[in-house]
């Protein structure tokens, strides 16, 4: 009986840490459209273009609306008039206190991606997907608000 008693707390710890380690972190990514906000030069981090809406904060930065899918390891991106079109593929690399990094390919370019919660001033929070490909980073937060 007193093995028992002593084995039940370990069974339950061992049960909560497991669940912990569910998908749900790993497939934020596939979860929702992803609208870019800004594409940042790599060297100097000022935005090359970004989302019409932000257009006026970052002067000088062409006003493009891009969209992110994922699914099953495979990446599309496309403008608002279709004429741009991009495909990748992500695999999960590693899952780190809140947020995911990805091994990202788009048309044969190497690079990483990140997904996350990011956390406002005022507490609100939004999730976030970055693409790093030198030179440049893409930044896009979720379309489905």
């Amino acid at each position: 009986m007193k093995k028992a008693i002593l084995i039940l707390p370990i069974l339950v710890l061992a049960i909560l840490t497991l669940s912990g380690c569910n998908d749900t972190e790993t497939k934020l990514i596939d979860t929702f459209t992803w609208q870019m906000t800004t594409i940042q030069n790599g060297k100097d981090g000022s935005a090359v273009a970004c989302a019409p809406e932000l257009a006026e904060i970052h002067e000088g930065a062409k006003p493009l609306r891009l969209t992110c899918k994922a699914k099953n390891g495979n990446l599309t991106i496309t403008d608002s008039t279709q004429t741009i079109s991009y495909t990748g593929e992500y695999s999960l690399k590693q899952v780190e206190s809140g947020e995911t990094i990805y091994n990202i390919s788009i048309e044969g370019n190497e690079g990483y991606g990140v997904t996350s919660m990011t956390t406002y001033h005022d507490g609100g929070q939004n999730p976030t997907f970055i693409i790093c490909i030198e030179p440049y980073t893409i930044n896009f937060e979720s379309g489905d608000k």
